[in-house]
């Protein structure tokens, strides 16, 4: 296997500025078919080459256990063992950092019920702590369902994003959900009294301000990607445009942050009847926002639902008059949904 850094003669770090968060030395014991294996590597970026089989999205694995989740292939902890090692598997990473470095060990021992998380030497809980120091987002083969799939798969992939960018958005996402579910199963016990409970009141209180900081983190990711986008030079490939529909999304595009979470209080206040009866309130909760993905070029792919689909698979393979019937009919489609959706011109990348 041949490990190929962006630059041949790294510079000393005195010289290098802020350091971007990068992994300087992987360690892997009886991982996959690594049995050891020791990895030294600059910043910048890496590229393993080699046959096949010999084990590159091994490493890329191993790295992704450095992440809360199943990793880069969603496979059993214990699967990932080498078929000669009956002790578990060990990944240890040296983290390079602006501030300073880290280590961090990861380890699954064989018949265990999870991973056992080290951060410099001391025994931790949870990866916050790594996931701020090192974010890590993969799109692999297997995920070409995020263009199909329903808007739900998006929208946990925009959310990933995002926890790279916004420190604690995952505890926030978990959080948010954590009060939702109290909320609803207080609506639903007998006798919960509407007027002046104090503890509906308070779990209102966190959903408004955790669905606005959730939103506003989503923006964030969106504004990040669109500017990538638009950086991008000219190709004979189209050009990607991602939009994201949601009330909260498009409310603070357009009101400060604090009126957002005003008025996402007074809708949940005002929806307690509704969600009773196991109605959302109007749809606009963060885990209703929807991500979407199209070509500029090729007129829009905002795979939505079936009249979308259709429209995409005639934008790209139907007849001259298909593709032009596509063309403006999408165009139509984003401009039908403006007053939804959080909206820039098509070179920032929004619909």
């Amino acid at each position: 296997m041949v490990f190929l850094p962006q630059t041949e003669a790294p510079q000393p770090l005195a010289n290098l500025g802020p350091v971007a968060p990068h992994i300087a030395r992987l360690r892997l014991t009886h991982f996959r078919s690594h049995a050891a294996a020791d990895l030294s590597v600059a910043c910048g970026a890496v590229i393993l080459t080699g046959p096949n089989g010999i084990g590159k999205t091994n490493i890329l694995e191993a790295i992704s256990m450095l992440t809360p989740g199943r990793g880069l292939r969603s496979a059993q902890l214990e699967d990932m063992a080498a078929t000669s090692a009956d002790e578990g598997w060990t990944v240890l990473a040296d983290i390079a950092t602006a501030t300073a470095p880290m280590r961090v060990g990861v380890r699954f021992a064989a018949g265990g019920a999870g991973r056992e998380l080290r951060v410099d030497g001391a025994p931790a809980r949870g990866f916050e702590k790594i996931s701020m120091a090192l974010p890590q987002l993969w799109l692999t083969p297997a995920m070409d369902r995020l263009f199909t799939d329903s808007a739900g798969g998006r929208r946990k992939f925009l959310d990933r994003f995002a926890q790279t960018l916004v420190p604690g958005l995952s505890t926030q996402l978990n959080q948010y959900e954590r009060a939702m579910r109290e909320r609803n199963k207080l609506l639903q016990m007998p006798g919960t009294q509407f007027a002046g409970n104090g503890w509906l009141d308070g779990l209102e209180e966190n959903m408004a301000s955790l669905g606005t900081a959730i939103a506003a983190a989503r923006l964030a990711a969106l504004d990040a990607l669109a500017d990538g986008l638009a950086a991008m030079p000219e190709t004979v490939f189209p050009r990607a445009v991602v939009a994201l529909e949601g009330t909260l999304e498009a409310a603070l595009r357009a009101q400060p942050a604090i009126e957002v979470e005003d008025g996402w209080r007074a809708r949940l206040h005002a929806a307690r009847a509704r969600c009773r009866r196991g109605a959302q309130p109007g749809g606009a909760a963060p885990y209703r926002s929807a991500c979407d993905a199209c070509g500029e070029k090729h007129g829009g792919g905002q795979m939505l639902n079936r009249r979308t689909k259709r429209l995409a698979r005639w934008a790209h393979s139907g007849t001259g008059a298909q593709r032009g019937g596509a063309h403006r009919r999408c165009a139509g489609l984003a401009a039908r949904r403006g007053g939804r959706a959080s909206r820039r011109d098509a070179a920032g990348g929004f619909v």
